[in-house]
């Protein structure tokens, strides 16, 4: 049976990251995914203070719930041509896993690294891939050095994703030997569920899960039950995944509401 999480991004500027984790603990979701970057749980912040360390720690502890994190996201580009730019944005993943680690979480979740412009040139696409493998491989041996698993979410949903297509996303994944956080939403609006899940199904490669609903025309992010995923076709495997299911919902909002609606609408439907 899955953990089923909640991801305290979903009260991005609405709670901090002590109120969204009693969130999770209070309306009894048995996983929580910390969004590591500002204004949550940035890891520049928590790395040095110690008090604040401590208190979400002990939040953690208290709740027994399972946690995950999630990568710094904004600026960073781990395939970066800019070796400035890059060199930073893997000190900020790898300074997360070692949060995690400090948390006792087991996995962290991070995105592949964008390309340089919105037409790019194979040549430069070349040079992107190969940055990103080089990335990817370090980051996948320093998580798992610090008993850690780093996962690669699908994106494929903005202009600047490498990953235009699926093909690239699993031609990535497989060159990199890494496990992946299947995002379903992200899949809906880009490549399709159907068919991301029977690739990265085959290849053994699922070990964490966003879950969220959305139209198929962008990335909403909506509780489950309002787009039109049709998640029957997956739910043999959700019923059974091992790992951790998170509900990651964007809604400046009713944020508080529409997160137990997605709850209580996957509960319904796993049975």
């Amino acid at each position: 049976m899955p953990v089923i999480g909640m991801a305290t991004s979903n009260f991005f500027l609405v709670k901090n990251v002590f109120e969204s984790v009693k969130f999770a603990w209070d309306n009894e979701f048995s996983g929580v995914e910390i969004w590591s970057d500002v204004p949550h749980c940035y890891v520049n912040d928590f790395t040095r203070d110690k008090e604040q360390w401590g208190k979400l720690h002990k939040l953690l502890t208290e709740s027994k719930m399972k946690s995950a994190l999630h990568a710094p996201m904004f600026g960073i580009n781990i395939a970066s041509i800019n070796h400035g730019i890059r060199k930073e944005s893997m000190r900020q993943v790898k300074a997360a896993i070692d949060l995690a680690y400090s948390l006792g979480s087991e996995i962290v979740v991070f995105h592949s690294g964008k390309r340089p412009a919105v037409i790019t040139p194979s040549k430069v696409k070349e040079v992107t891939f190969n940055l990103n493998k080089e990335s990817i491989i370090e980051i996948k041996d320093y998580a798992r050095k610090r008993k850690v698993h780093a996962v690669l979410e699908n994106c494929g949903v903005d202009r600047d994703d490498y990953e235009e297509s699926l093909a690239d996303f699993v031609h990535l994944v497989e060159s990199c030997e890494i496990d992946v956080c299947w995002d379903i939403g992200h899949s809906h609006c880009s490549w399709g569920v159907k068919e991301t899940f029977e690739s990265l199904k085959v290849k053994d490669k699922i070990r964490h899960i966003h879950i969220h609903d959305n139209d198929s025309t962008y990335d909403q992010h909506l509780p489950v039950g309002m787009g039109n995923i049709d998640y029957q076709l997956i739910f043999p495997f959700l019923r059974e995944f091992p790992g951790m299911i998170v509900h990651e919902i964007q809604s400046m909002d009713n944020c508080e509401e529409k997160t137990v609606q997605s709850k209580k609408e996957l509960d319904r439907l796993l049975g």
